[in-house]
Parts: C-alpha cells; structure tokens; sequence
C-alpha cells in the first residue's frame, strides 16, 4: 500500500481541481447576468436555502425519488448507496468516525470489522442487482455505454478486492509469525497453541496444520485473550472475507508463494485511486451532482420549482440537470415512446439517450446523423412526462425537451408536425405543392389513404367530430382546423388527396383514436389521419432533397 499513500495526495488534488472547476461553471451559468457584489449577494440567500432545504435532504437520505422505478429499483439504490457510504464511515474514515463515538479504532476489532463486511455485502449485493438489470433488460443492455461499465467496474472492484484482501491475508501465516515476533514472548509451546486458535478462529493456513485438540485450543484461547483479541477479533466477525476465505484456503500455499495479499492490496488501491481520479469526470461525478440537484429541487414538484425560478434560474438548472443524470436507464425503461426505439433503432427516441445528446446539440457540436437522429427522437417524444416523474436524480426532463424542441422549432429541425399547424392552409398548400407522390413514398405508405374501401364507409355521422379532444379544445375549429376529421374522410372520397394533406386538422390530431373507437362504420379515422401526415413528411424531405 506504499504505492497508494504516495500517489493519493496528487489524486487528491487533481480530484479537488477538477471539482473547482466543474463548480465555477455552474456558478457562472447560476449567476448568469448578475455583475455587481451587490446582486451577488442578493444571491446567497437562495443558495443558502438550497443548501439547508430539509425536504431536499431528506429527498436525498431516504432515495425517495428512486421508488417511480418500483420497490426494486429503490431496494438497489439504497444497498449501493448504504453499502458505499458506510464503508466510507467505518472503514475510510474509520479512525474519525471511532473518535467522534470516544470508541477505540482497529480495522480487524468489532464493530468496525463486522460493519465493514456488512457493508461491503449490501455493496456488492446492489451491484449485482444493477449488472443482471443491465445484462438481461434488451433496451436497457442495449443503450449501456462503456462510460456506465467503467463505473461498476470500479466500485465493483473496491468492494471486491476488498474483500478479497482479507482474505488472502486472513488464509497467509506470514502475517501471523510477524505478529508473534513482535507482540508475543511465549516459547513454542505457546505459539503451538495459538496457532491452533489461529487456524480455527482466524483462518490462518499453515504448511503444516497444528494440533487442534480441545485441550489446546483451550489454552491457546487463553493466550489469545490475552495478547490478540484486544486488536483482533474472531474472523466469523467479517462473514463475507471470512467465507472467501475458506474457499481459497486450499490454494493458500500458492497464494502465499505469490505474495497475492500484497498484489490485492495493491488492486484494491488502485481501484480506489481510480475512483478519485475520475470522481469530477462524466457519470462519475453524480455522486455529488445528483444530491445537489436534489436539494436545488427542495423536494417541490417539476411545477412548483419551474414557477418560482426566473429565465436565469431556469437556464441554470437546465445545465445542472444534464449534470445530474446517472445514466440509470429508468426513464427509457418508462418511456411511453420506447416501442419506437424498439423498431427504428434511434438512441435519441429515448430520454436518457437524448438527454446525453442534449449538451451537445446546446453547444452547436451536434451535425449530420446525430442532428437528424437527434431531431427524431424530439419529434417522436409524446411529451407524456413519465420520464420526469420517474427519474430518481431529480431532473426536469420535461423542462428540457421543451426548451430543446422550442430551437429545433426555430431551425425547423423539429418536423413539419410542429410548424405545419402554425401556418394558414395557403401555406400549407404551397409547401406541399407541387411534391408528387413517388414510388418510395407509395412503398412506405400502409396504403390506407390509396385504398378506398378505407374511408368509403364514411356516412359522415359526426361522431368522430364529436368526440375529438382537438375539435372541443378549439374556439374556433372552422378557423383553426380548417376541416374537422368527417371532413376530412369527405375530402378524401372525392379525390382531393392534396386538400386533406393541407388541412389543420391533419396536422393538430393528437392521435387519441377516440374518433376511431367511436366510429360506429369502423372508420380507421385516426390511422388516415397520421398516415396523411406520413405521406407530407415525406414529400417535404424529398423535395428538400
């Protein structure tokens, strides 16, 4: 471990700048616009109540937002989060912690040698849930980048090289006759006696087994209680090192010969180092981001927050949303658009992969198939917030696909879907105009639109006008809607294919498909309707071709 002693400190700072350096970036999107000392310190106050929000703590404590994703999913979080935190507790930062409780420190003494193994099975238990969530779920196996393998790897191995440490040192005489020439002035027959007590209690594996009698093992106890057992506690006491233990302990002597206690030691560090080093990089860093954009959040509602923050605030608390994001894969898992994925293949359809595309597509870095890919997947999401509500660091995931597809709108990089409906029907038809339909676009089509019998039933009943959400919700659907959707099946029974493509309500339907539950003719009312707007989507990508 001399190795890891030296290298922490350099660790350590390059962690802590890298820290820095992340936290002025968020302080100067948070402040954005404020200049004078004055303002800045206007500021503190709310920084301050962000700090100390006792909802936002207690968000944080009890993983409450980890419950959207079932009792599982929180049972997962809570071992990880527990296990980790507790080996930082009792084992890390262990002589702190037994100076605050006035209790003596020795990493193999109880309670610290139980509660480290304890801690470390809750660990590795909650990793094992995440890899088997990872490896059997196609979606989520799917979307897993190297980024979320190289974190599990890294927390996996601390944990278990941790134990594996133990208990290679556990099954090694060399600690044992180090010990014994240090501490202990019996003659043979005494350290015969507590190796015995050694090789039973301890799992110490000596190359030639010592005498296990009862009588022996009585008085080695007796010798033990008297010069060990004050620094070293019953190797049962670390359950999970202590099984490994038993397991290797036939290949002890190989492992002795190898020295494998001072290589794990040596993994087990450089795992740790790792760990730090990459702590301000990427998925790594939620370890601190995601808490603070729970406290950010005050345990309010994605509502409640987003009303009481300004355009600045706003802007801020997008940037610490991408921050924050894990990588969990809930959202995707949740998404009420994920089927499309399924079939089209475009990461981007779904919230956790879009949201890692968000950042670049901000900056401008975003640009050929990633644009499009992009552009997609905004355009599929229903906005249904299922994403938000589920999501366990917090993040507004809806705030942000709005104020992304509201530039998108702006490039029009969103689809016609979105700025279709903003223009008069003229417009709409002089878009169209003059787009033909072609062979590749006849070969997409479910060719509902082309075959008559599709709309023919039509006896133009109004039952789908009535019962349409867009028609009600509009003040006024002769001028906003153009047609109302019997109109529409009007339109096309007399050929006017072009007409209807044009129509406002083409392009405002929402695909509810009340109208076509309701249709007592079984009119695919809804299904012409999105078909229609396939059919223009197509036309306007090959005549921008």
């Amino acid at each position: 471990m001399d190795l890891f002693y030296a290298a922490l400190l350099p660790v350590l700072t390059l962690a802590v700048l890298g820290l820095a350096f992340r936290a002025a970036r968020a302080m100067r999107s948070r402040l954005d616009g404020v200049t004078g000392l004055k303002d800045r310190l206007k500021a503190l106050p709310g920084i301050a109540a962000t700090l100390l929000s006792p909802k936002g703590w207690f968000d944080i404590l009890t993983l409450r937002r980890s419950l959207g994703g079932g009792p599982w999913r929180w049972m997962t979080a809570a071992l990880i989060h527990a296990g980790f935190i507790g080996l930082l507790v009792v084992h890390a930062f262990g002589p702190w912690t037994a100076d605050l409780f006035d209790l003596y420190y020795e990493a193999t003494l109880d309670p610290f040698y139980f509660l480290r193994d304890l801690f470390g099975f809750m660990l590795c238990l909650g990793l094992l849930m995440v890899i088997c969530r990872r490896l059997f779920m196609p979606r989520l196996r799917r979307i897993t980048r190297p980024m979320d393998w190289a974190l599990l790897i890294i927390v996996a191995g601390i944990g278990l090289s941790g134990v594996f440490w133990q208990a290679a040192k556990s099954v090694s005489p060399a600690a044992f006759e180090r010990m014994t020439e240090e501490y202990f002035y019996g003659g043979e027959e005494e350290v015969a006696a507590l190796k015995a007590v050694w090789t039973v209690d301890y799992d110490v594996v000596f190359p030639r087994r010592p005498d296990t009698s009862p009588e022996t093992l009585e008085f080695g106890r007796e010798l033990n209680a008297d010069s060990c057992s004050s620094c070293h506690a019953p190797a049962s006491s670390a359950f999970m090192s202590s099984a490994v233990a038993k397991v290797i302990s036939p290949a002890a002597p190989a492992l002795e010969r190898i020295d494998a206690a001072a290589a794990l030691g040596t993994l087990h560090g450089l795992f740790i180092l790792a760990g730090i080093l990459l702590l301000p990089i990427g998925k790594f860093a939620h370890v601190l981001t995601t808490p603070l954009n729970l406290l950010r959040r005050r345990g309010r509602s994605s509502s409640e927050a987003a009303r009481e923050r300004s355009s600045g605030e706003m802007e801020a608390a997008r940037q610490e949303g991408l921050a924050a994001c894990t990588h969990c894969g809930e959202c995707s898992l949740r998404c009420s658009v994920a089927p499309a994925y399924d079939v089209l293949g475009i990461r981007p359809v779904l919230p956790s992969e879009k949201i890692g595309e968000l950042g670049a597509y901000a900056s401008g870095r975003l640009s050929g198939k990633r644009l499009d890919d992009f552009g997609s997947g905004s355009r599929i999401c229903s906005q249904c917030g299922r994403c938000t509500d589920v999501c366990p660091s917090g993040i507004d995931l809806q705030d942000l696909w709005l104020s992304s597809l509201k530039r998108l709108k702006e490039e029009k990089l969103a689809g016609p879907q979105y700025y279709m409906p903003g223009k008069s029907p003229s417009q709409r038809m002089t878009a169209l105009r003059g787009l033909a339909e072609s062979r590749a676009e006849r070969a997409r089509a479910e060719k509902l639109v082309a075959r008559k019998e599709s709309y023919l039933g039509c006896v133009q009943c109004t039952t789908c006008t009535s019962v349409c959400t867009v028609v009600n919700a509009s003040a006024n659907p002769a001028r906003e809607l153009d047609f109302t959707p019997q109109q529409v099946m009007n339109l096309l029974r007399m050929g006017l294919v072009d007409h209807a493509l044009g129509a406002g309500m083409t392009w405002n339907c929402v695909t509810c498909y009340k109208c076509q539950e309701h249709c007592p003719q079984g009119v695919p009312v809804a299904d012409v309707l999105f078909e229609l707007r396939n059919i223009a989507n197509a036309r306007l990508r090959e005549g921008e071709d």
